[in-house]
């Protein structure tokens, strides 16, 4: 996902977030992509127990809503 987005303009970028902001689970590469955070914080994240992770076999997905909640209570990440 990051590669292809270095690759789109402005416009492409934009309709792929709005696309992203629809979706209830994110990829952590989507994440990283919609929230501007690393990919490698992005899996440190996923390893820990939060309540925004929701595993699908050995994938790890993200709450979108939850994670914005996260996001906010936690300036830092």
């Amino acid at each position: 996902m990051k590669e292809s987005m270095k690759k789109l303009s402005a416009e492409e970028f934009a309709a792929e977030i709005v696309r992203l902001s629809k979706l209830p689970l994110l990829t952590v590469d989507q994440a990283s992509c919609y929230y501007h955070i690393g990919i490698t914080k992005l899996y440190k994240l996923v390893k820990e127990p939060h309540d925004f992770v929701v595993k699908n076999g050995s994938k790890h997905l993200i709450d979108r809503e939850k994670f914005t909640e996260f996001l906010r209570q936690n300036r830092e990440v």
